[in-house]
């Protein structure tokens, strides 16, 4: 009997030795492995599959969950760090090279990094390990801003000739006075996602610095706006009267609304993701929308699932009586074991596929007899192919003890 490690993404051996090893039979499915040099004896016996990255001889390492800031004015500490960052690296404004040099020795980043252009060749030096974009911003910058919303009384704090990098989410949707707004601000550079009003976007349409690093969503000035993916239903709509809505967003327009309804409520309908609808108001839809909109017919229940999900008996048995259901999978959905196949055929009209669906091997072909599109991956769950081990010469006994699906792992 041994150990299998399997399904991680940072495998951490760096502090450990050769007996912490002795039972590991299998290593895989690994992101990152952290090793060092003396544990290649021990490694060379232990079958290794699916590594996509081993970095040797950094030990003493500092983790890092979430956004991590990187300042001037932060004390050095009495040797450079050596650092693994879950999430995104930002380096201030005000950090110079001997200063990076202080406080940093190794960085093994796991997510994106945000920098000053003139230190990108020091940074680049200290990254052993990075799984996300690098991405610089103007040397002149000297206010670095997360999640920034550019409000009357944000813009009336600022200095004059203010020069600024915006990282994240950035708003510039409030009613200011333009005038203010051009004094305040002489450059602005923007990582990540805007939302920003047309007018607004006139007036700094010559300070933004590399727009190429933004995901701009200019919304009209008299429009109603929504930050995320929403669903427009009766009660909301009957709040709006000929309104334009912007959606940053996927919309789903619900049962409830008739074309009527969005008549006179809507008078233009923006988004910048999907808009689901019956094919009751489709028509209607594509008046309201611009030529190049998303749209998408559902039948029945829409079910999303975007981060993980389990589709059960009791659900689809349900949703019959709402006329069954449309699926949109953008993330891991997993099927039931006790979901009959047939059951699966009589509920769901449609399965558009982004992510993963999981189920036995008859639920994924019944699965696959819906698709209306598909961009991700229909398979079987492993404790099903599990079943099939004993004539597979190369499978490992049942007898090991497995350590999987782990974030970080530290031996």
């Amino acid at each position: 009997m041994g150990r299998i490690l399997r399904n991680i993404n940072v495998l951490d051996l760096s502090a450990t030795d050769e007996t912490s090893l002795k039972d590991v039979v299998s290593i895989e499915n690994v992101n990152l492995l952290l090793s060092k040099p003396e544990l290649g004896p021990a490694l060379s016996k232990i079958s290794m599959r699916n590594i996509n990255q081993t970095v040797e001889g950094i030990s003493n390492i500092r983790m890092v969950n979430g956004r991590c800031e990187i300042s001037a004015t932060d004390a050095p500490p009495s040797e450079p760090s050596n650092i693994m960052i879950n999430g995104t690296l930002v380096i201030q404004p005000d950090v110079t090279e001997k200063a990076l040099s202080e406080q940093i020795g190794a960085l093994l980043v796991n997510g994106s990094v945000v920098c000053p252009k003139r230190l990108e060749g020091a940074l680049r030096s200290k990254i052993h390990h990075l799984n996300g974009a690098m991405n610089t911003y103007a040397n002149g910058a000297t206010t670095l801003l997360h999640n920034a919303t550019f409000d009357a009384v944000f813009v009336r704090l600022l200095k004059p000739g203010s020069r600024i990098v915006a990282v994240g989410k950035s708003q510039l949707l409030a009613h200011v006075d333009t005038a203010i707004l051009r004094e305040k601000i002489d450059f602005v550079e923007f990582h990540g996602r805007v939302a920003i009003r047309e007018d607004i976007l006139e007036v700094l349409a010559d300070c933004i610095q590399n727009p190429q690093h933004a995901n701009f969503s200019v919304v009209p000035e008299t429009a109603i706006y929504f930050p995320e993916s929403t669903d427009l239903d009766g009660a909301l709509l009957s709040r709006h009267s000929r309104q334009i809505l912007y959606v940053n967003g996927d919309v789903h327009v619900c049962a409830d609304v008739s074309s009527a309804t969005l008549e006179t409520s809507v008078s233009k309908l923006l988004a910048t993701g999907q808009i689901f609808c019956h094919p009751e108001v489709q028509s209607t839809v594509q008046r309201l929308c611009e030529f190049d909109a998303k749209i998408v017919l559902i039948r029945g229940k829409l079910v999303r699932v975007d981060d993980e999900g389990k589709l059960t008996t009791s659900e689809l048995e349900l949703s019959q009586s709402e006329g069954g259901m449309t699926l949109v999978v953008g993330g891991v959905l997993e099927i039931a074991d006790d979901v009959n196949p047939e059951l699966l055929l009589a509920s769901v009209h449609y399965v558009d596929n982004e992510g993963v669906i999981l189920g036995s091997e008859a639920q994924c072909a019944a699965i696959r007899m819906k698709l209306r599109s598909n961009n991700g991956l229909i398979e079987q769950k492993e404790a099903e192919l599990g079943t099939d081990q004993a004539t597979d010469p190369n499978a490992l006994p049942d007898s090991n003890q497995y350590v999987e699906n782990v974030n970080i792992l530290k031996l």
